[in-house]
């Protein structure tokens, strides 16, 4: 109760009383969810207090009110400042922030169709930062090798922690074995490694120079041949070279090619 009295010039006037009622602030609030969550998933955030307060929420999507906040499933449109305070009777208590991080999910990048060259193999990779792999094939690696064609599908959890999957066909051709007769390893972008195409897994290759002496050896699957010297690493002459390929196909069976090429600059 609060009094009142005017005094003017030595006069003192009727007093007055005023009924003043002090509300009690409401206490401060502690919000409690995820922190991170995927898109397409369920959110929920809640505050703990007395049934005798209201609950405001000031979100990304504008106010609500209540003791908890549902959304059955969050876009990155959902993720930023969560705030929510108690009101009791126009009276407000602490508020607490909440920062939602909502990550759009990143299936490995797959295409969707491949074309494979019968006996032969394409390998695929789930790029690094992915976790839980595993193929249709039954595989749990990072990358499998392909050698028959069908529908195939890999799961795993993307570098967020998001499920995600990536589905595609592999359609098999019947391509024809061809090894360039020349070649030119001038760095102009056009010719300029020498390698056969076609079906096989493996072609262990074998090349000389004129004298019989041996400028490059290996797996043309690995590295195609650029030119230079397998040892010395400089550029060989102009010229004919002989060349010997044990081809290796994915049914297991090989055959051996032999022959000339042409190196120009």
């Amino acid at each position: 109760m609060i009094h009142v009295r005017q005094e003017a010039f030595g006069c003192i006037g009727d007093s007055g009383s005023v009924m003043v009622r002090v509300i009690p602030r409401p206490g401060a609030v502690v919000i409690e969810g995820p922190d991170t969550l995927c898109a397409g998933e369920e959110l929920h955030l809640h505050v703990s207090g007395p049934d005798t307060v209201g609950y405001v929420w000031h979100t990304p999507q504008g106010t609500v009110q209540g003791d908890q906040l549902h959304l059955p499933e969050v876009s990155e449109a959902n993720g930023g400042l969560y705030i929510s305070a108690a009101t009791y009777q126009g009276c407000s208590g602490e508020a607490d922030e909440h920062l939602l991080v909502v990550h759009v999910p990143q299936p490995p990048p797959i295409a969707a169709e491949h074309r494979l060259c019968d006996g032969g193999a394409i390998a695929f990779q789930v790029p690094q930062g992915y976790s839980d792999i595993l193929w249709s094939t039954g595989a749990t690696a990072a990358g499998i090798s392909v050698v028959a064609g069908g529908d195939f599908l890999v799961t795993a959890n993307d570098p967020n922690g998001c499920p995600v999957a990536a589905s595609f066909t592999v359609e098999v051709d019947d391509c024809e074995l061809v090894v360039p007769n020349v070649f030119t390893p001038n760095g102009d972008g056009t010719n300029d490694v020498w390698a056969p195409t076609g079906g096989f897994i493996q072609a262990d290759v074998r090349i000389r120079n004129r004298w019989g002496g041996l400028v490059h050896e290996g797996d043309m699957v690995r590295q195609p041949w650029r030119g230079r010297h397998h040892r010395s690493g400089e550029p060989c002459a102009d010229g004919v070279y002989f060349y010997e390929i044990a081809i290796s196909r994915s049914d297991g069976s090989m055959r051996t090619l032999t022959g000339y090429l042409q190196l120009l600059y």
